[in-house]
């Protein structure tokens, strides 16, 4: 399991966490399609899941304003487009979805770290590293600020910078995220979960 699986994971365990839960027959119309298109996801539709999310988003036209549901369809929407390479439509429902984000909660909301995330994440793939490194920073400060030093999610942020690091052959940088990225994952799922084997490996790769 590489890096950029450990992330998803992580991902899909806070989101699953957040969801809120419904019987079958309770549902709404915009979660049913926000949770097809993410199960299409996790599956490796993406076809699927863009179908499913862009109608979410279609639902979610009857809010009476853009709010934080609109902006996750938006953001999920956005991740599914990056992995089918439409980088541009990717950055727009990434951007529109921090407006939305920011106008109705801040500039400091928890819920803003994903996004940015994922836009630092989307500049990474297409070699601007220079420019995602002040996103991913931004996004972990969020989370820390938000959750503690200890959280999952600031985990997640120490693996991206990681990741961008290693891009960037910043190797000597890399090596205290990941031991703070360990400790965190071996404190919060223990010392045998397999992430924390894929952690130990990187580590291991970057002492060669």
């Amino acid at each position: 399991m590489n890096l950029t699986k450990i992330r998803w994971c992580i991902f899909v365990s806070l989101w699953l966490a957040s969801w809120p839960l419904y019987t079958a027959a309770q549902q709404p119309t915009w979660e049913k399609q926000m949770i097809a298109g993410g199960t299409a996801k996790e599956k490796g539709n993406l076809p699927e899941a863009e179908k499913q999310l862009r109608a979410a988003l279609e639902t979610a036209k009857k809010f009476q304003t853009p709010d934080q549901r609109t902006a996750t369809n938006l953001n999920n929407l956005g991740e599914v487009l990056h992995l089918l390479g439409r980088y541009s439509e990717a950055e727009q429902h990434f951007g529109h979805a921090l407006g939305i984000m920011e106008k109705t909660h801040g500039p400091n909301h928890s819920g803003i770290a994903m996004i940015l995330n994922n836009i630092a994440g989307l500049k990474s793939s297409q070699g601007q590293y220079a420019e995602a490194e002040p996103i991913y920073k931004r996004a972990m400060g969020i989370s820390q600020k938000a959750f503690g030093p200890d959280h999952l999610r600031v985990a997640l942020g120490l693996n991206n910078l990681s990741h961008l690091y290693r891009k960037l052959g910043r190797y000597a940088e890399v090596e205290p995220l990941m031991k703070r990225s360990l400790k965190i994952l071996e404190k919060a799922v223990g010392p045998n979960h397999p992430h924390v084997a894929t952690v130990l490996g990187t580590l291991a790769d970057t002492d060669m």
